[in-house]
């Protein structure tokens, strides 16, 4: 064997163990500290379809925030006509995180949904729900900003 062979083969082997030693985006752990702080609805797609206005429009609520403490979120909604804000309502859960997964937990422990955190910057915050409903599959990707 010559030298180029062992140095192909080396070279090789390096690029092989490089591959496979990457971690994928699935594999990061999110910080739950990062999570921490109000942030305002801004997108909401459906399959890819943009829905937002679709979901607040008959609800008359102009837009939605969570606010996320150590343990808890708080979903507000704040409605009125023409979006003057006339009203606001509020739901408490709870929530933990796991890797990429957020659950959260409300109903006094009765139910719970499951979402994958896509992306948590200093300024945006991703949330995916995959679920199936009426024969159908869905993926709603939820978009925030940190107020």
């Amino acid at each position: 064997m010559n030298k180029m062979d062992i140095m192909n083969k080396i070279l090789l082997t390096l690029f092989i163990g490089i591959i496979f030693s990457c971690s994928k985006d699935k594999d990061i752990e999110i910080d739950q500290v990062s999570i921490i702080g109000t942030w305002k609805l801004i997108a909401l797609t459906s399959n890819a379809n943009e829905e937002l206005q679709d979901d607040l429009g008959p609800s008359d609520i102009c837009f939605w925030t969570e606010t996320y403490t150590e343990t808890t979120m708080i979903t507000t909604y704040f409605s009125g006509a023409n979006c003057g804000i006339e009203s606001i309502d509020s739901d408490v859960s709870t929530y933990v995180i796991n890797g990429t997964n957020l659950l959260e937990t409300f109903d006094n422990g009765q139910s719970s949904v499951s979402l994958e955190i896509l992306e948590l910057t200093g300024s945006t915050l991703k949330l995916q729900d995959s679920y199936h409903e009426d024969g159908e599959n869905y993926v709603d990707i939820y978009t925030y900003t940190k107020q």
